[in-house]
């Protein structure tokens, strides 16, 4: 064995199993692992402590076991969709929105405060608005209310002549963009099962090196800070399973 040293660079990737002990079907594109940490488990030790008059103090038998298996975490900084999802505990999924006209949607005037618009993602034709009961007073966008296209909210304002009053119906006619988005849902699901593959260059010996998980259960581990003056990073939780068919639940490899 040449391994005198450590000092890794590669890229990560997660290959999704269809199932316990299958082979995955393909590799999403690699992470930019920033650090990686393995944790090979730990070992509990119940010791027979000698009493005699030349053994006492001395362990006499010692039990060894298992108490928790090795981990391995990952700090990444690559948040693609399915990354993403992974980090939140979800499921991405790509929404398709077609252009539409909504006319006199009902909503109640609360001054100076957004309400909800009944869609988002609003196209930039000019939303109108007019009062609900006779006589039907039209309000004027940026005079008389405020729109934020984006979140679909409304605000109208107070203290502006032609104002309308606070708490009463009016009917907000709109268009909606047409626009195309992913959307992760964070927290609907249990962690998930994958391969694991360290692709990388041992720089202290210049070698080339694979770090193989064949099946691990994924997790995410602490928080994820969404708002930091550097790039967010999140931390995965790797918990290498022993599979029918593998020697070990985990490989190091390294050429010679």
């Amino acid at each position: 064995m040449a391994m005198n040293a450590l000092s890794l660079i590669g890229d990560l990737l997660l290959g999704p199993l269809a199932g316990a002990g299958a082979l995955p079907l393909y590799y999403f594109d690699p992470l930019n692992a920033t650090k990686l940490t393995l944790q090979p488990g730990k070992v509990d030790k119940k010791e027979r402590i000698g009493r005699g008059l030349t053994t006492n103090g001395t362990a006499l038998n010692v039990l060894t076991k298992v108490a928790e298996s090795a981990t391995i975490t990952v700090t990444n900084d690559e948040f693609r969709a399915e990354i993403l999802a992974l980090q939140l505990r979800g499921f991405a999924s790509k929404l398709a929105q077609t252009g539409a006209t909504l006319t006199d949607q009902e909503l109640v005037v609360k001054l100076d405060q957004y309400v909800p618009l009944p869609a988002n993602h609003l196209a930039n034709d000019a939303v109108t608005a007019k009062l609900k009961s006779a006589p039907a007073t039209t309000y004027t966008e940026n005079t008389h209310f405020l729109v934020d296209r984006q979140a679909g909210l409304i605000k109208f304002l107070s203290g502006v002549a032609g104002a309308p009053a606070d708490g009463v119906a009016v009917l907000v006619t709109m268009k909606t963009a047409t626009h195309n988005r992913i959307q992760v849902s964070g927290s609907n699901s249990i962690p998930s099962r994958f391969a694991v593959l360290y692709n990388g260059i041992n720089q202290a010996s210049g070698k080339r090196c694979l770090l193989r998980v064949p099946q691990g259960v994924i997790a995410p581990d602490g928080n994820l800070e969404l708002i930091t003056d550097a790039f967010v990073e999140g931390n995965l939780l790797i918990t290498p399973e022993l599979v029918t068919g593998q020697a070990a639940a985990y490989y190091y490899e390294e050429d010679e």
